[in-house]
């Protein structure tokens, strides 16, 4: 699981990823499951580990909800994530992923 160094190599990472997903499949199973999309397999050990690290780097600046008995949450700013978390911004953004979510919806994204 070697770490994926630029923003290209990310967004090649997820198009490998989906080259590989039956979006037909997707499709049948987002229309049968009421509008939920699941993907039929993980994404990359190589993007979720570089994620991973950058959630751990950035959970003690979390900003902390606790409501007892219902929900303990953290969230972390979106412009700190532009800034300090590479991979999760990739994904958020990615080109090939929207497109995927687009056909597979055949909604406009």
């Amino acid at each position: 699981m070697n770490a994926i160094s630029s923003e290209p190599e990310r967004e090649r990472t997820i198009c490998d990823f989906i080259a590989n997903l039956d979006e037909d499949a997707m499709a049948r199973s987002y229309r049968d499951d009421g509008g939920l999309i699941v993907l039929p397999a993980p994404l990359p050990d190589s993007l979720v580990a570089e994620m991973a690290a950058e959630a751990r780097a950035l959970a003690p600046r979390a900003f902390r909800k606790n409501v007892p008995f219902v929900r303990k949450a953290g969230a972390i700013s979106h412009p700190t994530i532009v800034a300090e978390a590479p991979a999760m911004h990739a994904l958020h953004q990615s080109p090939a992923l929207l497109a995927m979510f687009e056909r597979v919806t055949g909604v406009a994204l």
